[in-house]
């Protein structure tokens, strides 16, 4: 299926068939030929019927390259014109036989786009058309010069010859990029191919001329996982979990949208809606369903609520900011929104630091309380904030500038300068720790500690990658034959700028090469490098007033509040909202982002750990 879009076949009335009850479907019976005409006829049929049909899988492409497809009908002499991408078409030409007609489901013309109503039902059907079809046709687009190369290699994989085993596979750099490229295809971005994928009982994926299964490309992943040729494979294709046969082993909820938050939708409620087939469990259902004439902070906010019931406070981990939809709430996730950094709440390393019985010492319920507040006088928006229990652990008042990788050294010296001042690290709760800069409880392995999230800290291992970088990067044109880590994720990013014509230099976050990183190291001190970039990316170091140290994301200011939350893995940053313009006697804040503090944030709730207060995020 493409991404929805009411546009496409918008400039001529729908010419298919009324549905005459909400099971019945539209099919296409694609009729054969050789030209460039596309011929179709719409046919009804209930979605749980024996009719035998393929489901299409592919992407829309641009919505303003539009091309004509012509429909049969009994009622008219001359085919009616519908107007659809071209891609559409190109997935059409393809899957066309040329001596008998091929039954389809393909989105485009089996749904009125046109009609919100009609729309809304059909996408909610999506799960039993996709599970109905006797195949799924995967459209992967039109050859490219090294596409062939990248099919016959999967293929091999798959079914190697009597002679050959894994290893005897020669690894050369135009092989790797004909593989990455392949894999690089739009139609792996999307967010809808995650269901079209897996719900059909086999699939066929068309590149060109070439077909290879759905299978066999499957069992790429798992040859990669042994060989490691890629750094990382289309989630679609990599994540095991996301299977119909075993639904009790599905991710969370929370957990499937954030794994698949990078993929991509030009409808930005289709991050929800593409994903409801999948966010389930034989025993319970999600509470949601699709509604394209809510306004996109409706649609992100009622699956907020909805996840709230499992997620608790665990929720504000996925706010990522940078959010542009009007009226969403600080609190709510914006799916829309690409991965910008780390999510540390769902990590078990991380979480080890909260004490194994928090919840049940403090005796609240996990999940916030949610009110909703009345309509804006004159609208129909109604605004839904969380009345949440947690402890403050004090304002931050020192903060450094924020890491971006590939966009600046690491900056470590700067982060660790905010340690010298004593009248603020010293002051570590009701007792002064001297500024030992020596053994496990010095403030200096404290800091190294906490910038890496990772539980332990090698400050000689950071020291030295920082220290080398800086090496590199100074030295004159010649002397140092290798690229610094940093030079190395700018040359990237640069390369995929050329390549796509953006106008954004920066690498995405799911692609920078963390793995990459301090490669010349011993692998402790490596694995403890790359803790600390990836954790630190989008991120900026922190002390608040009460001593304690730890990292927030790239908005953070000074002034703003850290809470330990009931029910959360980990602390969050929040800001001040004026009280009285929301009439409130309680605090209001707006959600900052997730945070990381150092163990110390948790263990002086000792003494208050049963009297939480109530504070509401708006």
């Amino acid at each position: 299926m493409g991404d929805l879009n009411t546009n496409a076949a918008a400039s001529s009335a729908y010419p298919g068939p009324c549905l005459p009850t909400p099971n019945h479907i539209r099919l296409v019976s694609l009729q054969p030929g050789s030209d460039n005409s596309i011929i179709c006829e719409l046919l009804i049929a209930e979605v749980h019927s024996n009719i035998s049909y393929e489901a299409v899988s592919y992407t829309w492409g641009d919505p303003g390259d539009r091309q004509t497809v012509f429909i049969k009908s009994h009622k008219h002499e001359r085919p009616r014109e519908l107007f659809v991408t071209s891609n559409c078409v190109s997935a059409l030409r393809r899957l066309r036989y040329q001596d008998r007609p091929r039954i389809l489901w393909i989105d485009a013309l089996s749904i009125d786009q046109s009609n919100l109503v009609e729309r809304n039902h059909q996408v909610s059907l999506m799960a039993a058309i996709y599970s109905s079809a006797t195949n799924v046709a995967i459209y992967l687009g039109e050859a490219s010069e090294d596409s062939e190369q990248a099919i016959n290699f999967i293929i091999e994989c798959a079914t190697p010859s009597s002679d050959t085993n894994s290893l005897s596979y020669i690894k050369s750099a135009p092989l790797v990029r004909a593989l990455s490229s392949f894999f690089h295809r739009s139609w792996f971005t999307r967010v809808w191919v995650l269901q079209e994928a897996v719900l059909p009982a086999t699939g066929i994926a068309y590149c060109g001329n070439k077909t290879l299964p759905w299978s066999t490309i499957k069992h790429f992943s798992g040859w990669n996982t042994n060989n490691k040729w890629l750094q990382q494979l289309p989630f679609v294709v990599s994540d095991p979990k996301v299977s119909p046969i075993e639904r009790q082993e599905l991710p969370p909820m929370l957990k499937l949208l954030i794994q698949a938050r990078h993929c991509e939708a030009t409808d930005p409620r289709d991050k929800i809606y593409s994903m409801l087939s999948l966010l389930g469990t034989p025993d319970k259902q999600f509470s949601l369903k699709p509604r394209y004439e809510d306004p996109v902070a409706k649609v992100y906010t009622d699956c907020a609520l909805a996840l709230m019931a499992d997620s608790g406070c665990n929720l504000l981990s996925a706010v990522q900011g940078g959010s542009t939809i009007d009226g969403l709430p600080s609190w709510v996730p914006d799916w829309s929104v690409q991965p910008r950094r780390e999510i540390l709440g769902t990590s078990m390393r991380v979480t080890r630091n909260r004490p194994y019985n928090f919840e049940e010492r403090a005796g609240n319920p996990k999940s916030p309380q949610v009110i909703l507040d009345e309509p804006t006088p004159g609208t129909m928006k109604v605004s839904a904030r969380l009345r949440i229990a947690g402890y403050a652990c004090g304002k931050i008042t020192k903060v450094g500038s924020p890491y971006l990788a590939g966009q600046g050294q690491f900056p470590l010296h700067e982060w660790k300068s905010l340690l010298q001042d004593d009248a603020v690290v010293g002051r570590r709760q009701a007792n002064v720790v001297p500024l030992n800069f020596h053994g496990d409880d010095s403030n200096e392995y404290i800091f190294h500690k906490v910038i890496g999230a990772a539980g332990f800290g090698y400050a000689s291992a950071i020291f030295r990658f920082v220290q080398k970088e800086a090496k590199i990067k100074q030295a004159p044109e010649g002397d140092v034959s290798a690229l610094s880590w940093e030079s190395s994720v700018r040359q990237m990013a640069s390369e995929r700028h050329s390549a796509q014509a953006t106008e954004d230099f920066a690498l995405p976050f799911t692609d920078i090469p963390f793995h990459l990183a301090a490669k010349d190291q011993p692998p402790s001190y490596r694995a403890y490098v790359q803790f600390v970039l990836k954790n630190c990316h989008s991120r900026r170091f922190f002390i608040t007033d009460t001593g304690y140290m730890g990292i927030g994301p790239e908005g953070a200011k000074i002034d703003d509040k850290i809470y330990i939350c009931v029910g959360a893995a980990i602390p969050f940053a929040f800001r001040d909202v004026d009280e009285n313009c929301n009439g409130q006697s309680s605090k209001v804040f707006q959600l900052v982002g997730e945070c990381y503090t150092d163990e110390k944030a948790w263990r002086d709730l000792e003494d208050r750990i049963n009297s939480p207060q109530y504070f509401d995020v708006i």
